[in-house]
């Protein structure tokens, strides 16, 4: 049977051709001779219809998906399934439709002649810069198995990273919302039932600073303007910080205070350089130069104080500045462990295989200071919820206790 087939030699040249054998054999001669397929056709096979792309973009595409996804791309690679054939089996068994769409898009543009890494980034939503140019890479490189592999761990590595993160930042921000919300339903609901009291025992009032603030704050909740302002004026601060964080020295500002506060800046900078190693790693594993992968370092960094030191390395490089005395120059941003491996595996030649190991390192540091982190945010949490309850038994009970000493000074 005479097969047509498209694919990529170890160079990095889209080749095509014809064979003559059985499917697997075909499959098996191509690999030993470091093509990697695209299509396989039989000249005899039907043609097929296209599916009809009917499905509407509800929802979007998540990180988890698209590691899914990427994983699984690389089992069948691996197997030497075809590309066109490995996608339309991913698509068959997709449970996002937005995904599917995108699929079987890019199943399309392959199979007229598009190229991979092309076809990816006509899927921004989808499909990242540092997704495409990994993608780019390996078709360049004839090394599109390999890369897959790499991108996979790559992915699925920042995606248990961030996880952690999220994990760790969710039981404060809980505690903090619950006790807000206990302090309203105390002041709004609950103090007004002990004001009747008060008034009929012509109890002056203004001996208790802390009774006359949680006053004013209950007469502020039950009055719609006062409420209403207090929200506009929320809405308002939220707006002016969320606009201030997509301009260039707002953003910068903000990244330079989150990196300088306490124990939340720590595992907030070993966050972003795990995540910045391990981008060096994958990009330059996959054959891309240290330039190309500290730009795209540079775009995943998380954090703009770091987005900008590692763009201003990539200048002194490029002029023929040493590596590791360039990002001694950035030694308040990076941690100084961080630049001695680095100034180690540029030193010995082997900086490729010491980024995957810094990358472990500090993704295991950061381990160790979210457990600090949350050890220290229990008690803190439980210490403001204390003083939450704490406030509104003082302005309660003191002026109750003024009650009782008021009627026991007239018996």
């Amino acid at each position: 049977m005479t097969f047509t087939y498209r694919g990529i030699d170890s160079s990095g040249v889209l080749t095509e051709g014809q064979e003559e054998g059985d499917r697997e054999e075909i499959i098996v001669r191509l690999v030993s001779r470091g093509i990697t397929l695209l299509d396989l056709k039989s000249q005899t096979d039907p043609a097929v219809a296209k599916e009809p792309l009917w499905r509407l973009p509800w929802g979007g595409i998540s990180q988890s998906s698209i590691a899914f996804f990427t994983r699984q791309l690389s089992e069948l690679l691996d197997a030497g399934i075809p590309l066109v054939e490995a996608l339309q089996s991913l698509i068959k068994f997709s449970a996002n439709p937005r995904l599917t769409e995108v699929l079987q898009q890019v199943c399309q543009d392959i199979q007229q002649g598009v190229g991979l890494s092309d076809s990816l980034a006509r899927h921004p939503s989808a499909f990242s810069p540092l997704y495409v140019a990994l993608f780019r890479v390996g078709e360049s490189t004839g090394s599109l198995n390999k890369m897959v592999n790499s991108l996979a761990n790559y992915l699925e590595r920042d995606m248990e990273t961030r996880s952690k993160v999220r994990s760790a930042l969710t039981y404060p921000l809980f505690i903090l919302a619950f006790s807000l919300l206990l302090a309203y339903l105390m002041v709004a609901y609950l103090l007004p039932t002990f004001e009747p009291m008060w008034r009929n025992a012509k109890l002056d009032l203004h001996k208790y600073p802390v009774t006359i603030f949680l006053m004013q704050l209950s007469n502020l909740s039950h009055n719609i303007v006062g409420e209403t302002t207090v929200i506009v004026l929320l809405c308002v601060i939220y707006a002016g910080v969320v606009s201030l964080a997509k301009t260039e020295k707002g953003g910068y500002f903000l990244d330079h205070l989150l990196l300088r506060m306490p124990v939340l800046g720590r595992f907030v900078m070993l966050g972003s350089v795990s995540r910045i190693a391990a981008t060096f790693g994958t990009m330059m594993d996959a054959g891309s130069g240290f330039l190309g992968a500290c730009d795209k370092a540079a775009d995943v960094a998380g954090n703009k104080v770091m987005s900008q030191a590692l763009q201003q390395i990539s200048r002194e490089v490029s002029t023929g500045c040493k590596l590791s005395q360039a990002f001694e120059k950035q030694n308040k941003v990076f941690p100084a462990m961080f630049i001695q491996m680095i100034a180690i595996g540029e030193q010995s030649g082997q900086l490729d295989r010491m980024l995957p190991r810094m990358a472990r390192y500090f993704e295991s540091q950061l381990d160790s200071s979210i457990k600090t982190f949350s050890s220290l945010v229990e008690p803190v949490m439980m210490v403001v919820v204390g003083g939450v309850v704490f406030a509104f038994v003082i302005g309660v009970f003191m002026p109750i206790m003024g009650i009782v000493s008021s009627m026991q000074s007239h018996m």
